[in-house]
């Protein structure tokens, strides 16, 4: 994983950076259910985005905010509920269930 980063960012690809570090942040969800882990890879993929030169970079832009969004409510409810606060994770819930495009990001 280091020499894929060193590369891209050796190479100044920042796009393809940010597309390794999304496609890490699904494995992480999709694998391990590490669902922090994969907050972070995002917010990293968002970084990498913001310094590249993509062609529809806005559009991309958004769709990883949503993302990002998507994953803090979703790691914010996990947390409620291990602090014992079912009803409060009960609303965070309701609110991602009609969250448009939720199940892309988690």
């Amino acid at each position: 994983m280091k020499t894929i980063i060193q590369f891209y960012s050796k190479a100044k690809s920042y796009e393809s950076l940010s597309n390794f570090y999304n496609e890490c942040a699904q494995v992480e969800i999709d694998e391990f259910g590490a669902y922090e882990k994969a907050l972070e890879a995002m917010i990293e993929a968002k970084r990498q985005l913001d310094k590249s030169d993509a062609t529809n970079k806005a559009q991309k832009q958004n769709m990883l905010l949503t993302k990002i969004r998507y994953l803090e409510k979703f790691c914010e409810a996990r947390q409620v509920l291990n602090q014992g606060n079912s009803d409060a994770m009960c609303a965070i819930a309701l609110t991602l269930v009609d969250a448009p495009g939720v199940e892309d990001a988690v």
